[in-house]
């Protein structure tokens, strides 16, 4: 009889940590009528257009719209002729916002990541692929403020068809963000396509892909008190971003065939600061402490 209760209580335990690392702060598929409640959309370039829900089967024999299921979040940077008209179309310059509600991470614990699914869709030029996006997670929602800030991830798209991001987001945990997606830089293209929006606790083995997280460079030391080092073991392309709680740039270099860089912060004030390595294919966050 011990041992079944003791069965009993590893196995409740076991269902109450599987369900805590599967805890979710906020997520959309732009499948339900609630999505309208959780974004703001800003039009920053001024041309009455801006991200909206498109029904990707309406896409007829559109194979690269099909990866996306049934609706999409979606900005255009270029707009097909209205039914019955005439002509080419009419080129766009977007600057275009779309910002999440406060998505609390007050409580978070653990490793939190971002995880969306993005991409571009074929027309009839399959040439005009390269739009450009950028994802910003701040803890302002103030469209002015949030474009000052760096991204934490940015694309220019080189071919169609579905794509997914996992981002470890940890660094950002302690209070209230949001998340902000900008299609920008994409004069006389087509789309950018964003669905499957997550937040949430990371699940087991998830960010073990290189793809996704990388573990080939060392940060230290930390709390550091003048020179914050970070040697690669993989030479590389790099952008390395120091921010502080607030998500101000306070330092900001790109790194090209080298094996180790430092960078002073004596000049910075002390406290929580986050570092963010970035390349195309990969990406970094981790909280230094200066002293």
């Amino acid at each position: 009889m011990i041992k079944k209760i003791t069965s009993i209580i590893a196995f409740s335990l076991m269902c109450t940590q599987l369900t805590q690392a599967q805890e979710t702060y906020f997520s959309d598929n732009f499948d339900s009528e609630d999505t309208v409640d959780k974004w703001g959309v800003t039009d920053r370039d001024g041309d009455g257009e801006n991200w909206g829900i498109v029904d990707m089967l309406g896409y007829q024999n559109n194979t690269t719209a099909s990866e996306f299921g049934s609706q999409s979040l979606v900005s255009f940077s270029w707009k097909a002729p209205a039914e019955g008209e005439t002509g080419d179309g009419t080129s766009l310059d977007p600057d275009n916002l779309i910002t999440s509600i406060g998505i609390d991470l007050t409580n978070a614990t653990g490793t939190i990541v971002l995880k969306f699914d993005y991409g571009t869709i074929e027309e009839s030029e399959p040439q005009y692929v390269d739009d450009h996006f950028g994802v910003y997670l701040t803890t302002t929602n103030d469209p002015n403020e949030i474009v000052n800030e760096t991204p934490i991830f940015e694309k220019t798209f080189e071919d169609y068809g579905l794509q997914t991001e996992v981002m470890d987001i940890s660094s950002h945990a302690g209070g209230m963000v949001y998340l902000t997606f900008r299609h920008f830089d994409s004069a006389d293209n087509f789309t950018v396509v964003i669905d499957n929006v997550e937040v949430r606790q990371a699940e087991e083995g998830e960010l073990s892909n290189d793809e996704f997280t990388f573990e080939s460079f060392n940060v230290f030391p930390n709390p550091v008190h003048e020179n914050l080092n970070i040697t690669f073991n993989e030479r590389g392309t790099y952008k390395v971003i120091l921010t502080d709680i607030l998500g101000k740039v306070v330092k900001q270099l790109e790194v090209s065939n080298k094996n180790s860089i430092n960078i002073p912060v004596t000049d910075l004030n002390s406290g929580n600061y986050i570092l963010n390595v970035n390349s195309d294919k990969k990406s970094y966050s981790k909280k230094v402490v200066i002293q």
